[in-house]
């Protein structure tokens, strides 16, 4: 097994933060080492752990209390974060809490401070559909589990009550095979097995799988996260005219510069929810602030980076493509608020090459990127299958029918016209052809290309890339530790990268 980096793609915006070409007012970048110190100063002496503390639910003795405790002292943060997934979730969910990792050790040996990783499991998302499905690639091809809801309330994740996921964990312990790592196994077992939530199983399993390294978990959901939040959530709604004045004023520069804005405004509306067990509505902007008690809100996904920010000492956040892109409107959030937000750093991307797979990338002098396209690489083998003696016809026709053309042509026998029409029918009766002959090798199915479409399983099953698409949870179940540490080394070479 071997991991490659890769470069981290998005929208047209994200591509202009990675080229340092987007405008510094959207980002602002201070050094990340100065930041760190200016944010430890700030937070010293602060009780801000004792007021998470349960959230946490840190394990006595894991390495991630003792690290988060030192930074509690005298120390920051770096965040990242993730909706649950199934199982989970996809690669990058592993590849952002691996960089969050990366840029605390970073930042440790460049400030002499105790930096603490911790991933902010977005529990109080009510998504459920993404939550709902993980692709695990096998030899067989790539096997898509997906469970269904009990009922059709859409209520936040963490009181989401698990589906029946029998049939899901057979198939998940299938599909990762005999040999898995069984310590991996008994997590998922023990996490999902039970009769909890969506959000506690997702909680229960990061933990079990980051704590060990030295990352700390935050339940997003859990009630004191809201409460130590709630001065900053209730200003957000105090002030919600002057931030949505601003924030308009952004999405329209991000238009005029050719950019999409990643997050859309819903008029009237505050950047602020109003959270109870069996959901979350979206605050209208001229709500009576005297009928909201602490614990009662929860932030926006444009609010919730400052939100961060203000209850840990957060130096760093490390974001995905779609983040970066929308961290051009949190700026704009923390300006109308008065604010501050943590830097924003790109995580590491990158794709897991398994064993089999690598077997096929040499054998058939293969990469993964030639798997990008959905279907142009079996289309191609099919065609290159088609028997040699059936090639050799269809070309045979082809050049008779340029000779033919050119004979009639020079006795003036029949018109350009005329001839170009049965040059073109008898070039469309071929691709017709050979478009269903190639289609009836892929049902067929030849070595190779049974080959390549077990190898598309692992790199883009689905028409997705593997960090989209696959469960890191099924890759280290195969792999273990040695996952883990190619992963963290390919991560502390993109950190080191930074400025």
């Amino acid at each position: 097994m071997r991991v490659i980096s890769d470069p981290l793609r998005g929208a047209a915006l994200t591509e202009a933060f990675l080229d340092n070409t987007a405008p510094e007012a959207w980002y602002p970048r201070k050094s990340l080492a100065d930041n760190a110190r200016e944010v430890a100063a700030e937070f010293g002496g602060t009780k801000w752990l004792a007021r998470l503390s349960d959230a946490f639910g840190l394990d006595p003795q894991a390495p991630a209390r003792e690290r988060l405790e030192r930074a509690s002292r005298s120390g920051v943060v770096v965040t990242t974060g993730q909706q649950p997934g199934l199982f989970g979730g996809p690669v990058y969910t592993l590849s952002k809490a691996l960089t969050a990792l990366a840029l605390a050790d970073e930042l440790e040996a460049r400030t002499g401070l105790p930096v603490a990783p911790v991933f902010w499991a977005a529990t109080d998302d009510a998504d459920y559909n993404e939550s709902s499905s993980i692709v695990i690639p096998s030899s067989d091809g790539a096997l898509e589990l997906r469970v269904e809801k009990r009922d059709d309330v859409q209520r936040p994740l963490a009181n989401e009550p698990l589906p029946d996921m029998h049939h899901a964990l057979d198939e998940f312990l299938r599909g990762v095979g005999s040999g898995s790592n069984a310590a991996i196994v008994d997590l998922v077992r023990s996490a999902y097995a039970g009769k909890g939530t969506v959000g506690s199983a997702y909680i229960a399993l990061l933990r079990g799988i980051l704590e060990p390294l030295g990352i700390s978990v935050l339940d997003a959901a859990h009630q004191s996260v809201r409460i130590a939040g709630h001065e900053l959530l209730l200003s957000a709604l105090a002030m919600s005219d002057s931030v949505t004045d601003s924030l308009s004023t952004r999405n329209s520069a991000i238009k005029q510069a050719g950019f999409r804005v990643q997050v859309k405004e819903v008029k009237g509306r505050a950047l602020v929810f109003r959270y109870s067990d069996t959901g979350k509505e979206r605050i209208r902007a001229e709500s009576e602030l005297n009928e909201i008690q602490p614990g009662e809100l929860s932030a926006t996904v444009l609010l919730r980076p400052i939100m961060e920010r203000a209850i840990l000492p957060t130096a760093a956040y490390v974001a995905g493509p779609a983040e970066i892109a929308y961290f051009a409107q949190v700026s704009a959030v923390a300006d109308a608020l008065g604010a501050k937000q943590p830097n924003v750093v790109p995580r590491w991307s990158g794709t897991v090459i398994e064993p089999r797979v690598d077997r096929i990338l040499e054998r058939y002098k293969l990469e993964p990127k030639d798997f990008a396209d959905p279907h142009a690489l079996e289309g191609q083998k099919a065609r290159d299958s088609i028997p040699a003696g059936l090639q050799t016809l269809m070309k045979k026709i082809s050049d008779a029918t340029g000779a033919l053309n050119e004979t009639a042509a020079s006795g003036g026998l029949v018109t350009e016209t005329v001839l170009t029409g049965v040059q073109r029918d008898i070039a469309h009766r071929l691709e017709r052809l050979e478009r269903r002959v190639a289609a009836a090798v892929k049902r067929q199915g030849t070595q190779e290309l049974r080959d390549i479409q077990a190898a598309r399983a692992s790199l883009y099953p689905l028409g997705k890339a593997q960090e989209r698409a696959v469960s890191f949870v099924a890759l280290l179940a195969r792999y273990g530790s040695e996952l883990q540490s190619r992963m963290l080394a390919a991560a502390r070479t993109h950190i080191a990268g930074l400025p």
